[in-house]
């Protein structure tokens, strides 16, 4: 599957050897400043601070993996997106749909599974896993609504994994959502619209001139291609993020064993 060569294990290393991990993917390069934006879910940093190192990896090909520094350009947790800038051109970006994704449509959720911790954030597949499933009946629901963008799930019968979380739903027109959350039998991926309207956000807090009510996701990323935080300015500039405060059903990776509604982290 083309596709997993776009998705790569987001890794926060903390000072006092804390490790989270979980997963994102390309959705946008600029070859000229020799980057890429990533999505992933803000859940899956939590808060990073100044002594925190972030990372992501990816494999090479015929063999190999490849490590970088990230940098968050965007965080919300409302919403439970994030934007990051890497410095790579070498993975492409993912297409999202054009089209919701419909009830029983054929989905793969891509990511990288690291059940009950197990692999400690040091070491990983070398390509994420996939998960095959369908858009369940209750097809795409949403939740609530904060800046104008409605927060939206659609409903998939995919078995996602801690460590999944931020990793993309693909049918075979594109990506049809994020893997968010989840409970035995179903897993929950924040939808396209909600992505573009976080997306949106994004670019508002650039420049609040600019009216985006009526881009589509493809004229957004475009505009982001352009106008992201360019490589010629400083990590503290780069670094900087609009945080939301998260929503109370919000559970850690560490408890959701025990909980019937978890973060895939």
């Amino acid at each position: 599957m083309a596709a997993r060569r776009s998705v790569l294990a987001v890794i926060v290393f903390r000072p006092n050897g804390a490790v989270m991990s979980g997963s994102g993917f390309v959705i946008r390069r600029n070859l000229e400043a020799q980057e890429s934006i990533v999505l992933t879910s803000s859940h899956t940093l939590g808060l990073v601070e100044d002594e925190d190192v972030l990372r992501v990896r990816y494999p090479k090909f015929p063999r190999g993996v490849q490590e970088l520094p990230a940098t968050i350009l965007y965080q919300n947790a409302t919403f439970d997106v994030a934007i990051l800038r890497v410095g790579l051109t070498s993975l492409l970006p993912l297409r999202f749909a054009m089209e919701d994704a419909t009830i029983g449509e054929s989905v793969v959720a891509v990511g990288y599974c690291d059940p009950d911790n197990l692999l400690n954030g040091l070491t990983f597949t070398r390509l994420p896993a996939i998960s095959p499933g369908l858009v369940r009946p209750e097809g795409i629901l949403c939740d609530a609504t904060s800046d104008d963008v409605d927060l939206c799930y659609v409903v998939l019968s995919c078995v996602c994994l801690p460590g999944m979380s931020g990793g993309p739903v693909l049918s075979r027109k594109g990506v049809i959502g994020m893997v968010d959350s989840g409970d035995p039998g179903y897993t929950n991926a924040v939808s396209p619209d909600t992505i573009l309207g976080v997306l949106k956000l994004y670019l508002t807090s650039m420049d609040e001139t600019l009216d985006l009510s009526e881009m589509t996701m493809e004229e957004v990323l475009d505009m982001m291609g352009v106008m992201y935080c360019p490589s010629d300015q400083d990590d503290e500039q780069l670094g900087h993020r609009s945080i939301s405060p998260p929503s109370p059903c919000r559970a850690s990776r560490r408890s959701w064993t025990s909980l019937s509604f978890f973060f895939l982290k």
